[in-house]
């Protein structure tokens, strides 16, 4: 009987440098552009994230930029694998319709790795 392993496909960025943790405002200005470039779904109605349930949710979110100084990138996209099994996580991934799933299959095709 052959038996398998699960693995997962991921690249992934260790940065390094000096935090400084940011004033209520500008976490709060932080928060909205992420909503607005991640879940612009929820803005649409007002009623979903008004300012005052926003602001409750800063109070509970530390804000923080980094002065990095240093900065690491791995992938495992599968390139070490059969073309046949690439292939395979490839039309696993194109039937997955989270967005997560497909900017990880964008980013796979745009640099031809792990693609069969």
């Amino acid at each position: 009987m052959v038996r398998f392993v699960s693995s997962w496909n991921y690249a992934a960025v260790h940065l390094y440098g000096e935090m400084t943790l940011l004033p209520n405002d500008e976490t709060i200005m932080a928060l909205d552009e992420m909503v607005s470039n991640y879940e612009p779904e929820l803005l649409i109605k007002g009623d979903i994230i008004t300012d005052e349930y926003r602001d409750r949710l800063a109070q509970g979110i530390v804000g923080f930029k980094i002065k990095l100084t240093k900065m690491l990138g791995k992938q495992k996209l599968g390139q070490n694998r059969k073309l046949v099994d690439q292939a395979g996580v490839v039309k696993g991934l194109e039937l997955n319709e989270t967005s997560d799933v497909k900017r990880l299959l964008s980013y796979m095709q745009k640099r031809g790795i792990g693609i069969g």
